[in-house]
């Protein structure tokens, strides 16, 4: 039993989800020859980036100023607030040695395929913080189901 695809003259026989996860259609064309058909799932996906980073000797306390982008990279638009956090890290990895610096809400609510929104952000650390890292969290409260989780992290030495 085959199915006309939507006025293409494509008979189609069988359709699902392969074992990665990707649709498929399967296509009975002449003398016998199948054709499959595959595209991935539509997904929503944040990842981002910190800039404009200026450090400000204060005594015993470095200021910094950044600017915080997050880009929604899937294909679908997101539907929720995320926050973003700001760690500041003796090295290139998060883990619970870590400082919270800064911490906010961001309006990717309505954030479309590739939209990208931006924000400040300040904080105050200990000086000297030359050769330490900005640890940049996106979506650090898992509001968001996306695609790629392990894009959300992006880090910046102190120079």
């Amino acid at each position: 039993m085959t199915t006309e695809l939507a006025d293409t003259g494509l008979l189609i026989s069988a359709f699902g989800e392969d074992e990665a996860g990707k649709l498929y259609l399967a296509h009975h064309g002449g003398q016998g020859a199948i054709y499959l058909i595959s595209a991935s799932p539509s997904q929503r996906d944040l990842t981002g980036q910190i800039g404009q980073l200026t450090k400000i000797p204060k005594g015993v306390k470095d200021k910094l100023a950044f600017v915080i982008t997050v880009q929604n990279v899937g294909d679908l638009p997101i539907t929720v607030k995320s926050q973003v956090q700001v760690y500041l890290s003796a090295d290139d990895t998060l883990d619970v040695s870590d400082i919270l610096v800064f911490n906010r809400q961001v309006k990717t609510k309505q954030l479309g395929p590739g939209g990208i929104v931006t924000t400040k952000g300040k904080a105050s650390v200990a000086s000297p913080s030359q050769g330490q890292f900005l640890i940049l969290k996106v979506d650090a409260d898992n509001m968001v189901v996306e695609s790629d989780e392990g894009n959300n992290l992006f880090i910046l030495q102190i120079p």
